[in-house]
């Protein structure tokens, strides 16, 4: 190998010893065109690449750079090559105490990145850092944070928390454990083990929660399911909607079967019919276009068309089986109803134990206006009272010493009793 570098020294050579230079071993000259004992030059794998004279000016020694440290070819300098392609080109690390300056293009080697491929960088002390909690996966599209989290889904991302799946087409779990997000644009966004697998249907939080159809939604609480076509459960336990457009807003273990219906709340409750809604416990829906109640306490007026009680009927405006029980009046036309008078026709009522009640042994006739009975036990009868009806006695009525009296205003006569 040929060395194209000068084999003489031109210059000055300095005669003052460098700093902490042993005097007693060196002699300092100042010989112009003087050689030093250089020993042979370095092997070169370009004759074109140019390699420099270094000293220690502490022990004297001199040495030509080599292709392992410092070398220039075409104005570039290389540090570990030979063959720089740049005005500084380093095979190995850089380590610097101050900035460096200038704009970053690209790193041409992997070897530059902290972590494994897909692995987001971070400052982490100054130095390029990575975790596998935080990765982009470029050929998804998709964020995945949090431990042991994965999404196989185009757009998928996970937001955070641990042991969660995205399989669906933009789906998205923002936080908690275990939960699945598998069809297209559905969204969890924490709790633990919930599940949506209808489209763009969406999970608030909660415990084992899920939808199973397009646009249902379960805002939170425990083991309750939207398995029809846009329905929405609110919160609760075990709370299920099937019916299309449904809603179940709270309580526990309710039951909604119907389309287009409703339960507010409560428990064990079911609705089996269309448009019928449910507020309290304990009942079943079973007649469309309804609202069944417990009870109902209103501080304002309550209006409608018709109103049954104790029965479902619509023949009237008010229709009540049962009894009415009433501490004001009740106004309107009194009309005879089937089975309340007490007795036959013709029988007075009377007040028998609360209840009204007749008797044959006192009768009216309406068409005689004759009052009839079998015995009459007074002491005085007012005219006024008898006005144009008549008193029939059927039986005889046997006295001693005995007057029948009757008073016309202040004046009275009496008709004294025999007995024949």
């Amino acid at each position: 190998m040929s060395n194209f570098n000068p084999q003489t020294l031109s210059g000055k050579i300095k005669t003052v010893p460098p700093s902490g230079a042993d005097t007693g071993r060196y002699q300092f000259l100042n010989l112009q065109n003087s050689e030093p004992n250089l020993g042979s030059p370095v092997g070169v794998l370009s004759p074109s690449s140019t390699f420099l004279l270094a000293s220690d000016q502490l022990t004297g020694t001199r040495y030509w750079t080599t292709s392992a440290n410092f070398a220039i070819l075409n104005n570039n300098s290389g540090f570990g090559t030979e063959t720089p392609n740049e005005k500084v080109t380093v095979v190995g690390n850089i380590s610097a105490t101050g900035f460096i300056y200038g704009n970053f293009v690209a790193l041409s080697s992997n070897n530059f990145a902290a972590g494994k491929t897909t692995q987001v960088q971070f400052n982490s002390g100054g130095i390029l850092a990575a975790n596998p909690g935080f990765i982009y996966d470029q050929a998804l599209s998709a964020i995945v944070v949090g431990y042991g989290n994965t999404s196989t889904g185009l757009y998928g991302s996970i937001l955070g928390g641990s042991i969660n799946t995205v399989n669906g087409t933009g789906a998205t779990v923002i936080g908690g454990s275990n939960n699945i997000a598998t069809n297209q644009f559905s969204v969890i966004g924490g709790g633990n083990s919930n599940a949506t697998v209808g489209d763009y249907s969406v999970i608030g939080g909660g415990l084992q929660n899920d939808t199973t159809a397009t646009y249902s939604v379960v805002v939170g609480g425990e083991y309750n399911a939207a398995t029809g076509y846009a329905d929405f459960v609110g919160a609760g336990s075990v709370n299920a909607v099937a019916g299309l457009y449904s809603v179940i807003v709270g309580g526990l273990q309710n039951d909604v079967v119907s389309d287009y219906s409703g339960i507010l709340g409560g428990q064990d409750n079911l609705t089996q019919k269309t448009n019928t809604f449910i507020l309290g416990s304990n009942m079943t829906a079973t007649t469309a276009n309804y609202t069944y109640v417990n009870n109902i306490s209103s501080q304002g007026m309550v209006t409608a068309k018709n109103v049954s009680i104790g029965i479902n009927s619509t023949a009237n405006a008010l229709t009540v089986v049962g009894n009415i029980s009433a501490t004001g009046t009740i106004y309107g036309i009194l009309q005879s109803t089937s089975g309340l008078p007490g007795g036959s026709n013709n029988m007075v009522q009377f007040n028998d134990s609360n209840m009204l009640g007749g008797d044959n042994g006192f009768t009216y006739n309406k068409s005689t206006s004759a009052v009839q009975t079998k015995t009459l036990n007074t002491t005085t009868l007012g005219f006024s009272a008898l006005s144009a009806n008549q008193i029939l006695l059927t039986s005889s009525i046997t006295a001693t010493s005995a007057f029948f009296t009757i008073l016309i205003g202040a004046s009275s006569f009496a008709i004294p009793l025999y007995r024949y």
